[in-house]
């Protein structure tokens, strides 16, 4: 994937918008209209995706997902469910590694279990390099920005979140809250801060790569070292921490961790920088290979870009939409307001990225 500013994609995407401009509040379930698909036309193209599954006895579908595999995307499958009640939705947690290796004894044997992927796009770009995307265009997904086109004709965006600064609002006041990426380095937050950690592969060491690439320098880096962060292993353990009051400053975090965490009662807020730059997070879907209910597949790709989606996985999973004009998540500002720094090409992130780690060492040690 090579992505342009999110801005420019939305703006190009206008084919899109009228799709998702049905997305409104209420019940997920309450009235399955056509117009939670986008309408008529769209009803009918999943309807007969419908009938192809039911016809091909395709009534399982196995996705593998870190993402759907979570309990926050369960009404999200029970949606679909409802629509499509002959299809029973399995979602099974598995991301990195651990997934490439369950691909790996698939394609080895012969023996598919899964048939959708709904991966990080580092993850979905090793998968196509082997030739396990099966290639499918959703048609209701017509007019998607060329950035959300993870892999031309194999696999679009599906969902994404955005990086930002989490706070505990019992030990800090909104307005004296760091506002930017530079504001960390003021001396009040020494010793107050949990920093994801750099020093392995995720979104601490994602972000610094893409600062790096982007007009920052070293030596923020070295001035946030000296600033005594606590290093913690990943998303969730930087969230734990931030709300129970063991750091007053977490950093970075996707936005639909810190939102999840606010719904729960966890004292938490966010600041989202909207000046100097930041990073999406992109999720993408594609089919697998091979995929033993492929039929079944192509109905819930497809029906992933429908506004009664859009507004579920932003109601739910708190997860922004690839689709233009469908409303952010409450608590999220509208996407055209961010300055998305460019992406690195993920085959570039993901080569450099343990030369980067190997050089932050010595720095966070």
């Amino acid at each position: 994937m090579r992505s342009k500013r999110l801005l420019s994609g939305l703006v190009a995407a206008a084919l899109l918008a009228t799709t998702a401009s049905a997305c409104g509040g209420g019940d997920d379930t309450a009235e399955l209209t056509p117009e939670g698909l986008g309408g008529t036309a769209n009803q009918q193209q999943l309807d007969a995706l419908y009938e192809a599954a039911k016809k091909a006895g395709h009534k399982k579908l196995v996705i593998y997902s870190e993402t759907l595999g979570g309990g926050s995307a369960r009404p999200v499958l029970d949606l679909f469910e409802k629509r499509y009640p002959d299809v029973e939705v399995q979602a099974q947690a598995g991301f990195g590694a651990q997934l490439a290796s369950r691909l790996d004894h698939e394609f080895a044997a012969n023996q598919h279990v899964g048939d959708l992927l709904e991966v990080a796009i580092t993850d979905l770009e090793r998968h196509s390099a082997q030739g396990r995307l099966q290639p499918y265009a959703p048609p209701t997904a017509k007019g998607m920005p060329q950035e959300f086109t993870c892999e031309q004709g194999q696999a679009l965006g599906s969902e994404l979140s955005v990086l930002g600064i989490g706070y505990n609002t019992q030990k800090v006041k909104k307005d004296e809250a760091p506002k930017s990426w530079n504001d960390l380095l003021d001396p009040k937050w020494k010793g107050k801060i949990a920093l994801n950690s750099p020093l392995q592969p995720g979104h601490g060491a994602q972000i610094v790569q893409y600062m790096l690439a982007n007009g920052f320098t070293m030596d923020f880096v070295n001035k946030l070292a000296a600033q005594d962060p606590t290093l913690v292993p990943g998303t969730r353990a930087l969230v734990d921490r931030l709300a129970q009051g063991q750091a007053w400053i977490g950093v970075p975090s996707a936005t639909d961790q810190f939102l999840a965490a606010e719904a729960k009662g966890a004292p938490i807020g966010m600041v989202l920088p909207t000046g100097g730059g930041n990073l999406k997070h992109l999720n993408c879907m594609g089919i697998i290979k091979g995929a033993p209910h492929a039929e079944a597949a192509k109905l819930f790709y497809s029906w992933w870009y429908t506004p009664e989606v859009q507004k579920a996985i932003a109601k739910h999973m708190f997860k922004a939409s690839v689709v233009p004009g469908a409303a952010p998540p409450k608590g999220m500002p509208p996407m055209d307001q961010f300055k998305f720094w460019p992406e690195i090409p993920p085959a570039q992130y993901t080569k450099a990225q343990p030369g980067l780690i190997k050089q932050l060492n010595p720095i966070f040690r």
